[in-house]
């Protein structure tokens, strides 16, 4: 399977294991466990903290922080489930900026 996102491709092993399975064979889709907790709010793992000075958003599905980063040890190659674009976090900041100016999160 061919890698998406710029992502280093499945290994064999892993088409394998996802075949027996009855998994999807996209790449970071078998159960959608980590990508559900990154974008449902209600969803297990889901991580928001807001406060005065700022938010965090993440997950505490328990492997993500693996795909994040990789690990040498295991071998996992990196492959980021958030990955945003200078453009993206320029976005984010000009929402943010708006809302903190007219108290309106502007139309996206």
């Amino acid at each position: 399977s061919s890698g998406s996102g710029g992502w280093a491709p499945l290994a064999d092993s892993t088409i394998q294991f996802k075949r027996r399975k009855g998994f999807p064979l996209e790449i970071l889709h078998a159960t959608l466990a980590l990508r559900n907790s990154l974008t449902k709010w209600s969803a297990p793992g889901a991580e928001r903290y807001f406060s005065n000075q700022g938010f965090t958003w993440g997950s505490s599905v328990r492997y993500g922080v693996f795909h994040q980063h990789g690990s040498e040890k295991t071998g996992l190659p990196q492959r980021r489930p958030v990955d945003l674009t200078a453009s993206q976090r320029d976005d984010i900041v000009k929402i943010i900026q708006g809302f903190i100016v007219t108290g309106k999160v502007p139309p996206v």
